[in-house]
């Protein structure tokens, strides 16, 4: 089977107007301290203010611009979602639980949308739909949609990632048991549509490993796992548009295992998916795939270049572009479930870092990474890592990143 479109690339991306990312620990190789968390991470467990413990461990993390506020969402023990926010100053986490949901802890992602200023957390629920709970400033409390009702999607879609671009909320998502990739659209004056984006791909995403997607400024990628075992990029600019590429050149065959991620960095012209091989024979390596309007695709095996342990364990929280220092951060939870976090500094060099000690992670889970601007200028970030510990309470773990 051959991709529908072998050679292309995407127009060069604007500059995106925020950016994520998060910070380190214990150093394996160490760069200057400005970009090194080397114990400088301070970590809060919610529960001591309130905040239920949690029963999965799926979480997600952003921010809402127009306030800066951060917030966390994950599932709970109640079988329901509790979303956790943070006010810029502040040291208290407050917490909420959204009312009449039952979801299936097994997929989760939240995100902001500045239309009207709202906050919006997708979710699997256990009527096999995909929900979306959403909250804005002029109406503030938490609300469910049923997206497969309102769109006529399929049943069994699993969201695995929520954005804004170009003004609409766009939704990733894919089912494990078929080869089908839907893309759910909110456009104002329209409301919510879905379309089936699996005509444009070679052939569907292969089942065993989901699809993400992210906006790029000027238009949005999707990473996934083709059934000819090669990482595509299926992008667009206008929404309805789509072009498929398979990225031979730097990607072999059956070589993707697990960990497929993707983001956008700060620059705004640099794309990177991130994905864990190869499948056989281990051990397996962490990698990033890069793609550049002058270079075209490249793959950096982190693992190697960092000098970091084989990847060994459940879980990866995929990457994140720190605007603040130009940095790459990808964090994983090892066999031993201690979170890693791996450093691209803006110069290329990779570093590793053991950020907890072993055990500190709730088993066959994974972390969450965002980070928020802490003034209208930028001046400086805060990195946030969010996991459920061993007895299922909720930690975030901060730290402060100036611009440099």
């Amino acid at each position: 089977m051959r991709d529908r479109q072998a050679t292309g690339r995407p127009g060069k991306w604007r500059r995106l107007a925020a950016a994520v990312a998060v910070s380190a620990g214990l150093a394996v190789a160490a760069p200057s301290a400005a970009h090194a968390g080397n114990g400088f991470f301070t970590s809060q467990d919610l529960t001591a203010s309130g905040a239920p413990v949690g029963a999965s461990g799926k979480t997600t993390g952003w921010y809402t611009p127009w306030d800066r506020v951060r917030h966390v969402a994950y599932f709970n023990t109640s079988n329901v979602i509790t979303i956790a926010s943070l006010a810029p100053g502040a040291s208290t986490w407050s917490s909420a639980t959204a009312p009449n949901v039952s979801p299936v802890g097994l997929v989760l992602t939240g995100y902001a949308y500045a239309w009207d200023r709202s906050s919006h957390v997708i979710y699997l629920g256990s009527d096999n739909h995909v929900h979306e709970l959403w909250y804005t400033q002029d109406s503030p409390v938490w609300h469910d949609a049923d997206l497969t009702a309102v769109t006529g999607a399929p049943s069994g879609l699993w969201p695995t990632t929520g954005y804004e671009q170009g003004g609409a909320q766009h939704i990733v998502a894919s089912t494990t048991s078929t080869h089908v990739l839907y893309h759910l659209v909110f456009t104002p004056g329209t409301g919510w549509q879905a379309q089936n984006l699996t005509t444009f791909t070679d052939g569907g995403p292969y089942t065993t490993l989901l699809p993400v997607g992210v906006s790029r400024g000027d238009g949005q990628t999707i990473a996934y796992l083709a059934r000819d075992g090669f990482i595509h990029a299926l992008s667009s600019t206008t929404g309805s548009g789509w072009s498929d590429v398979a990225i031979r050149q730097a990607v072999g065959a059956n070589n993707v295992y697990a960990g497929l991620g993707i983001f956008f960095d700060a620059g705004g012209s640099r794309l990177a998916i991130t994905y864990v091989g190869p499948v056989n024979p281990t051990p397996r390596h962490l990698h990033e795939l890069t793609w550049t309007p002058s270079a075209g695709w490249s793959d950096s095996d982190v693992t190697a270049a960092s000098g970091g342990p084989a990847f060994t364990g459940a879980g990866i929280g995929g990457g994140l572009s720190l605007a603040s220092d130009g940095s790459d951060r990808i964090f994983t939870v090892d066999a031993a479930n201690a979170i890693w976090e791996y450093v691209r500094v803006r110069g290329g060099r990779w570093f590793a870092w053991k950020d907890t000690g072993d055990g500190t992670v709730q088993a066959n889970n994974d972390v969450t990474a965002f980070a928020a601007p802490d003034d209208a200028a930028g001046t400086s970030y805060t990195d946030y890592v969010v996991y459920l510990d061993g007895s299922g309470h909720p930690h975030v773990m901060d730290m402060t990143t100036p611009t440099s």
